[in-house]
């Protein structure tokens, strides 16, 4: 998807949801966790921790290029975890500001 295309649906969810940035920040989190949960594992538990590895490496080493004192903020929250585990999950909340 491109850039310009991530643009307009993300100011599309702000302007039409009534809490368009908590929506946004939940979509978001619910995508990265949908795409692990998609991601083909090796039976062989060994085979499955190597191959996770590999994946996280690349992610990894992409992080040195931007500012080493900044934090980066998990997907997988609480929040988030009660959300897709609970059969009526509580009403979203507002994201961490500054983070």
């Amino acid at each position: 998807m491109s850039s310009a295309a991530l643009d307009r649906s993300r100011d599309r969810i702000l302007a039409t949801a009534p809490a368009g940035e908590v929506v946004l920040a939940h979509a978001t989190a619910i995508r990265a966790v949908g795409a692990w949960t998609l991601a083909p594992a090796h039976p062989e538990p060994a085979r499955h921790v190597e191959a996770a590895h590999a994946e996280a490496r690349r992610h990894l080493a992409r992080l040195m290029a931007h500012d080493l004192a900044r934090e980066v903020v998990a997907v997988m929250t609480d929040e988030l975890f009660a959300r897709l585990t609970d059969a009526q999950p509580a009403p979203l909340t507002a994201p961490a500001r500054g983070a």
